[in-house]
Parts: structure tokens; sequence; C-alpha cells
């Protein structure tokens, strides 16, 4: 931290509010950790997935005909014996292979469990010290501490560490990518490739890079996939198009199957979660989306000489608005923390802006909540009205912060550049 002299000349009001906000960030950590110790069950099956690859067995091929034998009115993530299936994975071969060292090389489930919860927790320690050090070097010594506070404290970051999670994984390599891309391209290129492990996640910062004329990055990560793939492949005894083909057609069923609902399509904000709500055909909504990511790549090519912090928070906040993202994803909207907390050092006070932005990260997702013993996805699924606006509702939170936080940046005083 800089200048915490800063921070003992702040009134006892400032300070009693800083010290509650670090002590329900604790108080969310080690919930996590405790979910991470007694649950992680995304993490499990990701196990099992990495483990049958292993085995010469195709996940993907056993996850389809077990998803096309789910009833509707099942969730095919919470049907007995999908594990054994393919697991609920949706990730691509060669990142369940990148998986293992971070899995403990498969040693056995809980091994694996461990390892992984304590890999997040270096992970956010790197999310932390990145950000802080590279775009945080000029703002004062409390936006420090409540870039930590958020970094251990943010609902995503429970979620992460309670389920076993992989956006903390990417996030914190694709840090690792923009601290290293100037001086050290093929290292880059490979915390990229760990990265794009979830390319959900990370497609708009592909394209970033691409705008940015980072070829060799990008060519590095390919690389590493492709050659991954294509050694899977030859180990299963099958062509790569068709491994692909079935990784293609899981996430397919798995995303058109009636019971993912609430567990796949809306469990955060999307404007796509939002079209899935309406009666509408396929091709309509597919069309949508095309133009959506179409709109989105054009306005970061027109933004693309824009201060690199500034337009990282921008694409983090698209990426979620544009397609399907689990409330975990959230994790990478910490990207827009610099600029929000510069422009309220430059006002001199915490911001409504910063303050909305708090608020936002802090807070579940509603329509997955359990309310002692009553959960709230039974009243959606069954008022799927109540979820259609709710959806519209909570999509337009982030709406908001967008416009929001292009206000923010807009303005010329504000300066996140490192010193």
């Amino acid at each position: 931290m800089n200048n915490l002299d800063e921070m003992t000349g702040l009134s006892f009001a400032k300070k009693v509010g800083l010290i509650l906000i670090g002590l329900y960030s604790l108080a969310v950590f080690f919930y996590g950790i405790y979910g991470g110790l007694t649950g992680s069950a995304d993490q499990k099956s990701f196990y099992y997935t990495s483990k049958l690859l292993i085995e010469k067995k195709d996940p993907y091929a056993l996850g389809c005909d077990f998803i096309k034998q789910v009833p509707a009115n099942v969730t095919y993530t919470g049907y007995k014996g999908i594990n054994q299936a393919g697991g609920i994975s949706l990730y691509p071969p060669s990142t369940h292979i990148l998986f293992i060292p971070f899995f403990f090389f498969l040693i056995s489930p809980k091994a694996a469990m461990i390892s992984w919860l304590l890999w997040n927790i270096i992970f956010i320690a790197t999310i932390f010290y990145t950000i802080s050090q590279k775009y945080l070097l000029k703002t004062s010594a409390v936006y420090s501490y409540l870039l930590l506070c958020l970094t251990i404290g943010a609902s995503s970051t429970k979620t992460n560490l309670s389920l076993g999670q992989t956006a903390m994984f990417c996030c914190a390599a694709f840090l690792v990518t923009i601290a290293f891309k100037e001086k050290h391209k093929w290292l880059s290129g490979l915390a990229f490739a760990f990265a794009v492990s979830k390319p959900s996640l990370m497609i708009l910062f592909a394209i970033y890079l691409l705008f940015k004329k980072e070829y060799k990055i990008l060519l590095v990560a390919l690389l590493i996939h492709v050659c991954i793939t294509i050694a899977v492949s030859f180990w299963i005894g099958i062509s790569p198009i068709l491994l692909m083909s079935n990784y293609f057609e899981k996430v397919s069923l798995a995303f058109s199957h009636p019971g993912s609902l609430l567990v796949l399509q809306t469990a955060g904000v999307s404007i796509k979660s939002i079209l899935y709500l309406i009666k509408i055909p396929e091709v309509v909504k597919t069309s949508v989306i095309i133009l959506l990511y179409s709109g989105a790549i054009i306005y970061l090519y027109k933004k693309r000489s824009l201060e690199e912090v500034k337009l990282l928070g921008l694409i983090a906040l698209v990426t979620l608005l544009v397609d399907y993202h689990h409330h975990y994803d959230f994790i990478i909207l910490l990207f827009m923390f610099p600029v929000f907390a510069a422009y309220s050092q430059c006002e001199r006070k915490p911001t409504l802006p910063f303050l909305y932005f708090l608020f936002l990260l802090y807070i579940p997702n509603f329509s997955r909540m359990n309310f002692f013993g009553y959960a709230t996805d039974k009243l959606f699924l069954t008022h799927m009205n109540y979820l259609f606006w709710w959806q519209v509702f909570y999509t337009g939170l982030y709406i908001l912060l967008l416009v929001v936080y292009m206000n923010a940046f807009s303005k010329k005083y504000i300066n996140t550049s490192p010193q």
C-alpha cells in the first residue's frame, strides 16, 4: 500500500466502516473456504472428467448419451451418476489436461479438492497483487485496502471457493498475461493458454489482444490447446474432429435441456438469458446474439486506443452482459476497480458510482438463494413470469453499471496509469 498516513488520517466513522467491511469480507472468505473443504461439487466433477480422459475414455460422448436420457423435469447437473458419465463440465478437452497439475495430478479426489482450494487462494493473491501493483500505485492506500476486501469477500469469490470453480484461475492467468506481455511474449502466451481454458470468459479479451497485435501471445496459446487436443484424441483413439464434435454436441445438449434453465441459463446476468425466456424462434435468438457479439467487437475496435485498464474493465462487463455466465464469473469485474477508485480519489470522497460498484459485487444472485430452507429457484421455476422480470431487473442493474463506468472513465482528470 502507499502512504499509510492517509489511513490514519481518516475520521472515526470511516475507520469503523472500513473495519466492518474487512470483517465482513473475512467472514465471506472463510465461509467460502469452508464450502471448498466440504463441497467443491463442480471441482469434483471436473476431476472425474480429467480422469476419464487419462483413462482413454471420451467424456463428451458419455455426456451426450447421459443428457439425452435425463427427464425434462430433472436438472441434469443434479442427476445421479453424471460424474461417471462425463461430469457436468462444458470445458474443452485441452482445458481438462491443463487442470491436472492443479488437481494434484489426480492422485485422489480429496487431494485434488484440497489442492485446487489452495491454488484458488494463490489465484486470489495474484489477482490482488497484480491489480494493485499495476493500476493502483497512484491511488490512496484506502483503495488498495478495499480492493483486498473485495477480492476476498466478493460474492463471486465465495462461490468460486465453495464450488471449486475456475473463474479465478482464468482471471489470475489473464492478469499474468497482461503483466508479462511487454517483455516476455512466450511466458505471456503460456499464461493466456491457461486463461483461455474457459473460452466463453476470455473470447473478447482474446479479441482485445488481437486488436493490440499481440499475435505471438495468441499463437502460443492457440498452439498449446491445439497440440493438447490432438494428443488427447490420439491417446483416446479417435480423431480430433470427432472429439471436438462430441464436445460441442454436449454443450448444445446441456443448454437446450429443459432442466438446465436455472442451472445454466439464468444464474447470472445477460441479454441472452432474457432472450431464452422469451418464446421466439431459436434462429431469432441466435441472430440477436451474433449481432450483440458483432456490436461489442466493433465497439471495442473503435475503443482499442483507450487506456488499457479502462478498456479491460469495459470488456469484462460486456463479456458478462452478452453471453451466459454464472455469478462466479463476476470476478472479472475487478478489472473495473481501478477506474472507480481513481474517480473517487479525484472527487476526494467515496462516490456513488464506486459505492454502486461495491454493492453489485458484494450482493449474491437472488435467483438461486436459499433462505432458511426455502429456495428461490423453486419459486422461479413455478412462476416463469417472475423469473423473466427478475432477469430484466438484474441485468438492468449491470447495464446501468456499464453506463456509470463509461461516464467515470470519460472524465479527463482520471489517470490510472502506473507511476
